[in-house]
């Protein structure tokens, strides 16, 4: 066989495989646990560091006075491995009522893991576990709690089609100044509209026996600027006693590969 006909067809084997190879190692869309309160079931990729941050603004429109500003929710998370994803959540919490002064003041950090539990499967969904305990000395000393405040919860979500996803979350959360734990559930389906823009819609709530029923809706958008990053934002209704309340929040989310050379967030 002529030599060069060989050399042409090494070339193109070469490039061919490296094709294979990048399919294989493609990067997948960071996954995020905001806007909504449904945490995902996906974990954060190995050694990278992942910062999902917004604002969230809570109003009273019983009385119009009651307002509650979050300013920066902070959720941090760091892939340790395939199997584990340590995370950290901090909020600065501004409230405002017609009685009392404006406060401003950080809530407790919360520290814990997400781990995955099932693969989907059928009509098993992929399924995780998160849980966090809170430490109040590294808060501001009026929200420190009294008591010990863990939280978890079990993370599922099907993906019915290549556009559609049902998820949802079921859990108990202590805020260390009652001893007894409220439980909170969520529900909530996805849609993508394109490959970047994305919407959702949602229903979630928290029940403590002998004391309260607290229930909410919300929806919103997501748009991914690439593979790294993505901005959302969302509106929602609460329902708790006689009170009801309305809320909106917006947010930024980014990753970084901390194993090699810093990727650029802003470049597709």
């Amino acid at each position: 066989m002529n030599s060069k006909l060989v050399a042409l067809l090494l070339l193109i084997s070469l490039f061919q495989l490296d094709k294979v190879k990048a399919q294989l190692y493609e990067l997948p869309p960071i996954q995020l646990d905001r806007p909504d309160l449904t945490e995902s079931p996906y974990l954060t990729l190995k050694k990278y560091l992942q910062v999902e941050s917004g604002f969230l603004f809570e109003q009273n429109t019983k009385t119009n006075f009651d307002r509650t500003l979050t300013t920066p929710t902070m959720l941090i998370k760091y892939g340790i491995s395939d199997n584990f994803e340590l995370r950290l959540v901090t909020e600065l919490v501004t409230t405002s009522t017609a009685v009392t002064s404006t406060k401003t003041a950080i809530s407790p950090i919360w520290i814990g893991f997400k781990t995955p539990l099932l693969k989907e499967k059928g009509i098993i969904p992929k399924t995780s576990f998160i849980a966090h305990l809170a430490i109040p000395t590294l808060s501001y000393p009026t929200l420190n709690n009294q008591h010990i405040a863990p939280q978890f919860r079990f993370v599922m979500q099907h993906s019915l089609s290549d556009k559609f996803s049902l998820a949802y979350n079921a859990g108990m959360e202590w805020d260390g100044i009652n001893t007894q734990g409220v439980f909170i559930y969520t529900l909530t389906t996805g849609y993508s509209i394109t490959e970047r823009l994305g919407c959702f819609v949602e229903g979630f709530g928290y029940y403590q026996p002998s004391f309260f029923t607290n229930h909410h809706v919300d929806g919103g958008v997501t748009y991914a600027l690439n593979k790294n990053s993505v901005i959302d934002i969302s509106l929602g209704y609460q329902y708790y006693g006689k009170n009801r309340a309305n809320f909106i929040s917006c947010g930024y989310s980014f990753r970084l590969n901390t194993s090699k050379q810093l990727q650029s967030i802003f470049v597709k």
